[in-house]
């Protein structure tokens, strides 16, 4: 599973400040990660992205955000993000 951030968020990821993300729900046959999936970060262009690093979904569930217009987005939940370069 692939996950793309802004090029601000690289840094908290690879130094373990930044552990978490909330995506909206995918349309369709599309899922989100899994607890025990691998996940694969990546920032820059749709067509040639870099990944930066590689960790495991270690927790996922609904969050609802009130008053913000969306409601029942997942929480992933990364472990031990590590850059790929490794």
């Amino acid at each position: 599973m692939l996950y793309g951030f802004q090029r601000r968020f690289v840094g908290p990821i690879c130094d373990g400040t930044k552990t978490h993300t909330i995506r909206a729900m995918r349309k369709g046959r599309a899922r989100h990660a899994r607890v025990g999936d691998d996940l694969g970060l990546k920032c820059g262009r749709r067509f040639r992205p870099v990944i930066f690093a590689r960790g495991r979904c270690t927790d996922a569930g609904d969050v609802e955000l009130t008053g913000m217009g969306r409601s029942g987005a997942p929480l992933v939940i990364i472990d031990e993000a590590r850059r790929a370069w490794e």
